[in-house]
């Protein structure tokens, strides 16, 4: 370890709220880790788990082949696990933690050296309390899929969920490079892997985004590409392994399209996410949209204009009182199409700007889903700082 001290509403925005913005760490990009990625985990004591895409001090990746890494209260870092770039992965993507402590993660590289994917085809891996990595699964190509490129869910019987980009054996996508339209995975604690779905185009293509688990064991996510249109869809996949298309996004400035991240819930089943397409000519830098369940119509609820933030390429919180909080990787108050924001939508569709990045050494392009804690801090990450190697923030209401 190493210790380092479809129907659109657009709402005109709020002015900002008087909400206290700090950096808790900025990584040097050397042993402690570079280039945070994604969103946080928090434990029962309030430290916060995450993971770097570069750094860590491995000579095998330019830069460093990545971290998991520990924020304590204190902002003291240390660094859990440096990967090598090799049988153990590299390029990790957010963690997660199960009730014991341990760790467990999806990198988009590393593994398998000699499967089509590119930088090889991606790893799933458990990290435990002592520090110890165990590779559960290492992803092949092809009908086995490739390149998962998000956070994993885990159900009460510790099954891990996620997504790869490509891969499976669903057919179409056979002019991409890997080929394939990407998989939903189940992977057992023994380390057995079970496709739940193979998509093949029509039913989406390129799932970048994590997975959205239900009390009842039903999944739902969204896809980047494929559909009706070629912009994305959202879909469902029951805990009996039934597959249902959701909704196929048109690419209009009706449902705009390209829902690059994953969705959140409310209890009433209604699903909410953000899309990042820029129609050409248009004024819509992205959408904030909610999914009816009760009438299968997609409404969007807010439109940025990059005034107000543009390109939310992250998946939304939702609090206890409904309103939605989440990322833009642009717009806002910088100069040069703007640093990014972090955004509230409430349940009306009034959207307020929560922070303004100004300049780089304060942050910048954020792109993670944000956490929230039991007094309402939000915490996330963002590119740049004050060694231009990505900060990990917290912002108190």
């Amino acid at each position: 370890m190493v210790a380092v001290a479809l129907t659109a509403i657009a709402f005109a925005p709020r002015t900002a709220d008087a909400h206290a913005f700090e950096i808790l760490y900025a990584f040097k990009g050397g042993s402690d880790g570079s280039w945070p990625n994604g969103g946080l985990a928090m434990d029962a004591a309030g430290n916060l788990y995450g993971a770097t895409t570069s750094g860590g001090g491995s000579p095998n990746c330019s830069g460093g082949c990545g971290t998991v890494y520990k924020l304590d209260t204190s902002g003291t870092e240390t660094v859990l696990y440096a990967f090598s770039g090799k049988a153990d992965g590299q390029y990790p993507f957010p963690v997660i933690l199960d009730g014991a402590g341990n760790i467990y993660g999806a990198t988009l590289w590393g593994g398998n050296p000699n499967c089509d994917g590119y930088g090889a085809c991606g790893v799933v891996y458990k990290l435990d309390t002592t520090g110890a990595l165990t590779v559960l699964h290492t992803f092949e190509g092809g009908a086995d899929g490739t390149n998962p490129e998000d956070a994993l869910v885990m159900d009460s019987a510790a099954n891990l969920f996620g997504t790869t980009l490509a891969g499976g054996s669903g057919g179409g996508c056979t002019d991409y490079n890997p080929p394939g339209c990407g998989t939903v995975f189940e992977i057992a604690p023994d380390g057995q892997e079970t496709i739940l779905h193979a998509f093949n185009g029509g039913d989406g293509a390129n799932p970048s985004a994590g997975l959205l688990l239900d009390s009842k064991g039903n999944l739902y996510g969204s896809a980047l590409e494929g559909g009706s249109y070629d912009y994305g869809t959202l879909f469902e996949l029951t805990d009996g392994g039934k597959f249902r298309l959701l909704h196929s996004f048109s690419g209009s400035g009706l449902d705009n399209g390209y829902p690059y991240d994953g969705l959140t819930a409310d209890s009433a089943g209604n699903l909410y996410g953000t899309t990042e397409w820029h129609p050409f000519g248009a004024a819509t830098f992205g959408t904030v949209f909610k999914f009816d369940r009760k009438t299968d119509s997609l409404n969007t609820l807010f439109n940025f204009d990059l005034a107000d933030g543009g390109y939310p390429v992250a998946g939304l919180l939702r609090d206890p009182r409904g309103n939605l909080y989440g990322t833009t990787l642009s717009g806002g108050s910088c100069k040069n199409n703007g640093c990014g924001t972090v955004f509230e939508v409430g349940k009306n569709g009034t959207e307020s700007t929560v922070h303004n990045f100004t300049e780089t050494r304060g942050g910048r392009a954020p792109q993670s889903i944000l956490l929230r804690d039991s007094a309402g801090n939000l915490y996330g990450t963002a590119l740049d700082g004050p060694h231009n190697n990505g900060i990990v923030f917290r912002i108190t209401p």
